[in-house]
């Protein structure tokens, strides 16, 4: 609207009225095309389309393919089309784009970088003792340095007098009883006396005192004099975890690849490196320097040992950092345990394997090395440091015999063969995986969650305490890479890489069991003293009496030759301590004269009345007679200081080594009432009697066989000496 008293504009007409204007020039539009356009019908009827696509589908059916115009289509040879294409190009110009792809022909890949290593997880360590058998140096694989193995014993090693334990319950010693196997060989009767036998079956179940004992040791027939070295010696068992599937992962991430499994066989374990430190004297005993530990001590005693069947699953032992057992004489590595847990496994490996999956999966070790001779599989995967030169790696031998029919099939048989060769009933569904057949079992492992780090530390000094680290070496998966596939060139150089160091383990201490305890006090007689040793010479616990010891006397007896006139001169031995020895390995439990050696002196004695009557007469006790409640001896121990022993303080402990005593009298009684008289496997009914702990007698013979009895039980994994030297026998696992 315009203003008051004005008259419309331009601009307000158009705003006002534009919409009409434009509305009615749209309306006389269509008027205008309605009006003009012109309506008629279609003169050709819808049959007619039908008829000719007919008659045009009626004449393709009737031509034919003129011979003339068939050969501009005949195939032409690719290399003819090729040359002539070619021909008259510049030689410099044939095998070159002349042009710039504007887009790559294959996709780009990602730039590699270096891979993020993980270390060994929850380290523990705990201290143990082991009875083992060394073969005799000619008996080392050839090429060997045969320099002796460094074990620890009590010899020369003082400590601490023991029998201070305060403790009101007696608690159930452990001893170490026989093993649950077959008889071996060597014992009379048998095919191979005096040698050891290279047989392996079922692993033992035998045990410390809560173990049930059902059957017979190997080590406990007969006589013979085996052409071994056993010894007793402490150790320290140090485990740990290898988070595996993580670090493939880490490996996959890093290198860019397509599977787990690429990823798994890059992540290649060369070695590995030990460290421990020993506890000082202190309010903080860990102060010491670390300490690298030596691994070719162990390698070395492995070399001189039978191997024992692993409790632990195939799965998570690495050829590399888990040691292979050590083949026990007395014992079993399935309830040897310590604070934290089986001394062979980790607290994170829940189960340990039943004697049945033992025997199955030593068998199919040992038909894999059967089958991998025959098709000649068996080679070096080019060296590498830790346990890998004295054990068999299968899982790598697994992964070069998959895929080949004929390998496989030697396998299937192998594995059947050994099967019914320690048990002639066997069939799939008797076997520990019912239903699944031998080929089934040689699968490729899939990547395991956890890999065992497992290490016996038998350089260790009773009476110390340690805690150890470690970290793995591994080959550089980038090693020599092309510079052009590198994220960051750095990682290319060198041909290892180490895992951080793990965390610190727990303290392991390892007891020097030298224990003294007050038998009598006389004024009179002396002191009469009970001592009781765990001896490495036999591995087993001696008891040692001492009587009639005097104020700066030594509580120890050596044994000495003399000249005896009652024997024409002839040398006798005198002095020592007359006292009962069982040595398993011998198979003997008998009275001898050994030198018994402990650390202490004794320094002082008294003997005291917990109540005078005389010096209280107006108690008016009724007799003037109090039996001695109390007799006390101080001592000086190893380190000099001054140690106090009461019969009232050492009550129970005291009483806890004369069960221990008593307990392996028990386990082992059929060896020391036939010490002597057990010179034939026909005695052995006799041998066992009704209480032996093996159980019937008449079981144990029919064990033993008409040929000479079971051989011994041990894992097939150890090398034999044609594989330590490259060659492609198996020997005979």
């Amino acid at each position: 609207m315009s203003s008051s008293g004005s008259k419309p504009g331009f601009k307000d007409l158009a705003i006002e009225h534009g919409e009409k204007f434009i509305l009615g020039l749209v309306g006389l539009f269509v008027l205008i095309c309605i009006g003009t356009t012109k309506w008629s019908t279609y003169e050709r009827m819808p049959e007619e389309f039908s008829q000719k696509i007919d008659a045009g589908k009626a004449e393709f059916a009737k031509s034919t393919w003129p011979d003339t115009e068939k050969v501009t289509f005949e195939a032409r040879d690719p290399g003819d089309e090729v040359a002539r294409l070619l021909e008259g190009l510049p030689p410099s110009l044939t095998y070159e784009y002349s042009v710039k792809w504007v887009h790559r022909i294959t996709k780009a890949r990602e730039k590699v970088f270096e891979p993020e290593y993980l270390p060994i997880e929850e380290l523990v360590a705990d201290a143990g003792r082991i009875l083992i058998e060394l073969l005799p140096e000619q008996a080392l694989t050839p090429g060997s340095s045969g320099v002796g193995v460094a074990l620890a014993t009590n010899t020369g090693v003082d400590g601490p007098p023991g029998g201070n334990d305060k403790s009101t319950n007696v608690e159930r010693p452990r001893v170490e009883g026989p093993r649950v196997e077959g008889p071996r060989r060597g014992a009379p009767g048998t095919e191979n006396p005096g040698g050891s036998s290279s047989g392996e079956g079922s692993a033992s179940s035998g045990s410390y005192v809560d173990s049930t004992m059902t059957n017979g040791d190997s080590s406990s027939y007969g006589t013979a004099k085996r052409n071994v070295e056993a010894r007793g010696t402490r150790f320290v068992a140090v485990r740990g975890i290898f988070p595996m599937k993580q670090q493939v992962d880490k490996m996959l991430s890093a290198l860019h690849l397509d599977t787990a499994m690429e990823a798994y066989l890059q992540v290649r374990f060369w070695d590995f490196e030990l460290q421990r430190q020993t506890a000082v004297a202190g309010s903080n005993p860990w102060t010491g320097e670390w300490e690298a530990v030596d691994i070719d001590v162990a390698v070395k005693l492995l070399k001189r040992i039978e191997f024992d069947v692993d409790v632990v699953d195939e799965q998570f032992r690495d050829a590399v950092f888990t040691m292979p057992l050590p083949f026990r004489v007395t014992g079993s590595w399935s309830t040897s345990a310590g604070p934290n847990g089986i001394l062979a496994s980790h607290p994170q490996i829940k189960r340990l394997l039943s004697e049945k999956e033992r025997e199955e999966q030593e068998a199919r070790a040992k038909a894999m090395l059967r089958a991998a001779e025959k098709n000649k599989k068996i080679k070096e995967s080019g060296g590498g440091g830790g346990f890998k030169g004295v054990q068999v790696d299968t899982r790598s031998m697994r992964g070069s015999m998959m895929g080949d029919s004929t390998s496989m099939t030697d396998y299937n048989t192998s594995y059947n063969e050994v099967m019914l060769e320690g048990n002639p009933d066997y069939t799939s569904e008797s076997s520990a995986y019912p239903g699944r057949s031998s080929m089934g079992r040689m699968d490729v492992v899939a990547t395991p969650e956890l890999l065992m780090f497992r290490f016996l530390d038998f350089s260790v000094v009773p009476g110390n305490a340690y805690r150890y680290k470690v970290r793995l070496k591994l080959l550089n998966p980038n090693f020599d890479r092309d510079p052009g596939e590198l994220r960051d060139f750095a990682s290319r150089e060198g041909k290892y890489r180490f895992t951080p160091w793990s965390p610190i383990s727990t303290a392991a201490l390892v007891e020097d069991e030298d224990e003294v305890y007050v038998a009598k006090v006389d004024d009179r007689r002396a002191v009469s003293m009970d001592a009781y040793q765990w001896m490495s010479e036999t591995g087993s616990y001696v008891h040692g009496p001492f009587e009639g010891l005097d104020r700066a006397d030594r509580i120890a007896s050596w044994t000495r030759e003399v000249k005896s006139r009652r024997r024409g001169g002839d040398t006798e031995i005198q002095g020592g301590v007359t006292t009962n020895v069982l040595r398993p390995s011998d198979g003997t439990f008998m009275e001898e004269q050994l030198d018994f050696v402990t650390p202490n002196t004794l320094v002082d004695y008294t003997r005291d009345t917990l109540l005078n009557p005389e010096d209280h007469p107006d108690l008016e006790l009724a007799t003037k007679k109090i039996p001695n409640a109390l007799q006390k001896v101080v001592l000086a121990n190893r380190f000099g200081d001054l140690v106090q022993l009461g019969t009232v303080s050492q009550e129970t402990a005291y009483e806890r080594a004369k069960s221990r005593m008593a307990l392996q009298d028990e386990l082992w009684a059929h060896l020391k009432a036939n010490s002597v008289a057990a010179g034939s496997v026909g005695d052995i009914s006799e041998l066992l009697g009704s209480g032996s702990p093996y159980g019937d007698p008449s079981m144990m013979t029919e064990m033993m066989g008409q040929g000479g009895g079971n051989p011994r039980r041990r894992s097939a994994l150890k090398k034999t000496s044609q594989m330590m030297n490259g060659e492609s026998g198996a020997g005979s696992p």
